[in-house]
């Protein structure tokens, strides 16, 4: 996960393909995910990187099967 945040700060491509993982896994990939951002980039990349996700959850979270909890968060 560290080595795809690094990246996806200048491959928008990654960045997005990785949002779309986590989003179709969130309880397995969320928690890492937010512990990588914390701690390999700024809080205004992290913001950026969150608000991504944010927007996959709440694209692809209803058919991966999210949890209530996921869902509301990203909502």
């Amino acid at each position: 996960m560290t080595i795809v945040v690094r990246v996806a700060a200048t491959q928008p491509d990654v960045e997005r393909s990785a949002q779309a993982a986590i989003a179709a896994h969130p309880r397995q990939l969320l928690p890492l995910a937010t512990d990588t951002l914390a701690s390999q980039t700024t809080p205004d990349a992290a913001r950026a990187w969150i608000t991504g996700l944010q927007d996959a959850l709440i694209t692809q979270g209803p058919q991966a099967g999210a949890d209530a909890d996921t869902r509301a968060w990203a909502e």
